[in-house]
């Protein structure tokens, strides 16, 4: 195949995969959702809607490939280390920024929301500004912002904001030092449960060595509480209910 036909033969399955995804929202006499909802559409917490899943993923993985095939490689390697979108959704999550723009469905002014939460209003604006351009939040006049269908994502009342503790998660902990562990002799080419990289970084920290992610909720109150919500998020996320959703 040439490189012509390839990339054609992805923009097919973008085309198809999009085409879809939109007629599986409209099934049920629903329409299809737009980025600036306020509120979620009747699929987005199913757990078992399978044939949307398949769409959005053939969908989501030839974006990936056509824009990694056509952008300069450079920029793309470069973009994969250096995407910070992840600090500004941790800010946005732990001051409930979501749930403050809840009580304003027309939107609140950066003035009046940087009192309310501590961060300084130009920096705060930036901060939401780039988290508008990634579909986060809307900008519905000159710093004025407001939530959408994907900041309901991060308000308290939704189970899957429970998952998106990335600022302190510990998969984070244990990528900060991926590198390191796989470098040590103790731990790199160990088979042991107990020499994983996050046990390594707990190590570095000097707390106690634990046998499983269980036993680091139980040392976590806040976490070990929310746990059980936790759970449900990821059922919406993963949807790996669908197992269940079988047509004999």
């Amino acid at each position: 195949m040439s490189t012509e036909a390839h990339l054609e033969s992805l923009l097919e399955i973008i085309n198809s995969s999009a085409r879809q995804a939109i007629a599986e929202y409209k099934k049920g006499g629903n329409d299809v959702p737009t980025i600036n909802s306020a509120e979620f559409h009747p699929l987005d917490t199913s757990t078992h809607h399978v044939a949307l899943r398949k769409a959005v993923r053939l969908l989501e993985g030839a974006c990936q490939q056509l824009c990694a095939s056509l952008a300069p490689p450079q920029r793309t390697v470069f973009n994969l280390v250096r995407h910070y979108d992840w600090v500004c959704v941790d800010i946005a999550h732990r001051k409930g920024i979501a749930d403050i723009l809840d009580k304003h469905p027309e939107g609140l002014h950066v003035n009046e929301l940087s009192q309310v939460i501590g961060i300084e209003k130009t920096r705060l604006a930036r901060i939401l500004r780039l988290l508008t351009t990634r579909g986060l939040f809307k900008e519905v006049n000159r710093d004025v912002f407001a939530n959408n269908r994907l900041s309901l994502v991060i308000k308290s009342t939704c189970n899957a904001r429970h998952l998106l503790h990335p600022g302190g998660g510990i998969g984070l902990q244990a990528a900060s030092v991926l590198f390191d562990a796989l470098s040590d002799p103790e731990y790199g080419a160990s088979p042991d449960p107990g020499k994983t990289a996050l046990h390594y970084a707990m190590r570095q920290k000097g707390l106690p060595a634990v046998s499983n992610v269980f036993h680091i909720l139980e040392m976590d109150e806040e976490k070990y509480k929310i746990f059980h919500k936790s759970m449900v998020g990821a059922g919406e996320i993963f949807g790996a209910l669908s197992v269940l959703d079988r047509k004999e």
